[in-house]
């Protein structure tokens, strides 16, 4: 997969350069193509030693995910959260973190055990 190899040659010169590299979920990478949820095709391959994740918890939800199965499924990718919140009609608008439907605490409760420090 192309952009995968895009993403461990990048990964591999930032580190390299003395920095560290993430790359941002969207939640158009949560389809499946051939059974398989294009998400997953993007984590497996790319390897945590010179990449991680800025999971966007908003994309996340409005792909139909719940962000604490990916630290489990995940551990230690996460070192980024991007944190924003969804309405509460669901029509994919961004609102104030508290005043939607995503329930940030039970997901800071098990931060850690994705690798958000």
């Amino acid at each position: 997969m192309e952009a995968v190899e895009n993403i461990n040659q990048m990964g591999n010169k930032v580190t390299d350069a003395g920095f560290r590299f993430a790359w941002c979920n969207h939640d158009k990478g949560f389809v499946a193509v051939d059974s398989k949820l294009v998400f997953d095709n993007m984590m497996e391959p790319s390897g945590t030693e010179y990449s991680k994740m800025e999971r966007d918890w908003y994309c996340v939800v409005n792909g139909g995910y719940n962000p604490m199965d990916l630290f489990r499924k995940y551990p230690s990718w996460f070192e980024i959260g991007h944190v924003k919140e969804m309405k509460k009609n669901r029509d994919g608008g961004i609102n104030y973190v508290g005043q939607g439907i995503i329930g940030f605490l039970p997901i800071f409760e098990v931060e850690k055990t994705g690798g958000v420090n």
